[in-house]
């Protein structure tokens, strides 16, 4: 496959893999770097210039596509705009999955045989190297999703029994774990009184939990992604719910409100949501995929309907530009009807900062939003139809871009 840069000039060859090492997904670190990962489980890594250019660049200015085979081996953070091979786990440790937190120097790496590392690039131990190291506290099982906030991570973990049929059709599923920085309650756990570590934990350190903590709300609600705003988490059931917590300053969460007011009696706010609970969602439409703004979110729904909530400022929910709107106006709701075609399905959505995207099943791209010097407050085409467009097969936003896989 190869990686499209979709910014000031839309989805143009950014990246291109070899025939006999094909990409196959890409992230995004939310810093201004990229990660791509191979089929055979190689993971390449480069800067995009002000977030929004480029990994080569001709002189007009314009994106050229970079071969795999010309990139050299780079065994520590910092590649520039040259995409680099990381060379990170022991040899012949493919990786399969990959995710980066926003706010800190934070990868998350899960290798062949299920075994999760992480990898802090700019911390260096005695021997001056900033090797990945095991992450500890996961059970034995198989890793299906990773998700990074701007300090915060998510793991969706198989169960015994993950492999059933559910409302969205046979699949995996699996049980939800959390770590990192907690105080604005982006990791689902209670804060307990009988716990004075767990609290000072939560709410105090710099770090937040070293190790993986399962989120008791979500046992025995058998779950099929996790996705990650910058201090708030989400999950997608396998019923087609959407649960929510962490911060919801601009309703985010997609919940009914809850308001905190200050000891003075004034300033009325939004309560941080603890735990997990339910997004209150339009009725009758089950969610099939879920992706995080910095304050918004959209959902998918199995009849390809498109809702969005939370910050609405930048015209990010579709319905025109509202920053927050009183409760039921700020629930979720789906985006301005008209603007998409009625007769091409979507196939896949994903919010940047401030922007909405929808990807077609003919190769078109809309979105909505403000990135760069784009602004729409409706879905508008950014990407025309195209006639034999590869399969899509990952999408991410990288700052003011959009990285396509196909």
């Amino acid at each position: 496959g190869m990686v499209f840069l979709g910014g000031r000039s839309p989805f143009l060859p950014l990246l291109q893999g070899s025939k006999a090492d094909s990409i196959t997904n890409v992230t995004s670190d939310g810093r201004g770097g990229a990660f791509a990962i191979t089929a055979s489980g190689g993971v390449v890594n480069w800067a995009l210039p002000d977030g929004v250019r480029n990994a080569r660049t001709a002189a007009g200015g314009r994106p050229q596509a970079a071969s795999m085979r010309e990139l050299p081996t780079l065994k520590r953070w910092g590649s520039g705009g040259t995409p680099a091979m990381l060379s990170l786990l022991a040899a012949g440790r493919a990786v399969r999955a990959i995710a980066a937190c926003s706010g800190m120097a934070r990868v998350l790496l899960c290798a062949e045989g299920d075994e999760l590392f992480q990898w802090e690039p700019e911390s260096r131990r005695q021997d001056g190297a900033a090797l990945p190291y095991p992450v500890k506290g996961l059970p034995d099982r198989r890793v299906l999703r990773l998700a990074c906030g701007n300090a915060h991570c998510l793991a969706l973990v198989a169960t015994e029994s993950g492999f059933r049929s559910t409302g969205l059709g046979p699949g995996l599923s699996g049980e939800v774990y959390s770590w990192g920085r907690g105080a604005e309650g982006q990791l689902g756990h209670a804060l307990d009184d009988d716990d004075d570590d767990l609290r000072k934990t939560l709410t105090g350190s710099a770090r937040g939990l070293e190790n993986p903590m399962l989120i008791e709300t979500l046992s025995g609600l058998p779950t099929v992604d996790v996705q990650c705003g910058p201090d708030f988490s989400a999950v997608l059931l396998a019923s087609g719910s959407v649960w929510t917590w962490g911060k919801n300053d601009d309703l985010q969460l997609g919940q009914r409100p809850e308001y905190a007011q200050s000891p003075e009696g004034r300033n009325l706010s939004l309560k941080t949501a603890w735990v997990p609970g339910e997004a209150e969602m339009p009725p009758d439409s089950p969610v099939v995929q879920i992706t995080c703004g910095d304050a918004h979110m959209a959902a998918l729904t199995d009849d390809g309907a498109i809702v969005c909530w939370g910050n609405g400022e930048s015209g990010q929910l579709g319905r025109g530009k509202n920053r927050i709107r009183p409760w039921p106006a700020g629930a979720p709701d789906v985006v301005e009807s008209g603007y998409l075609p009625e007769a091409v399905n979507v196939v896949s959505i994903v919010c940047g900062p401030r922007l909405c995207s929808a990807f077609l099943a003919d190769g078109s791209v809309f979105a909505w939003g403000r990135a760069g010097e784009f602004f729409q407050q409706f879905p508008t085409q950014v990407r025309s139809a195209q006639p034999g467009a590869p399969r899509l097969l990952a999408a991410t936003a990288a700052g003011d871009a959009l990285l396509l896989v196909g």
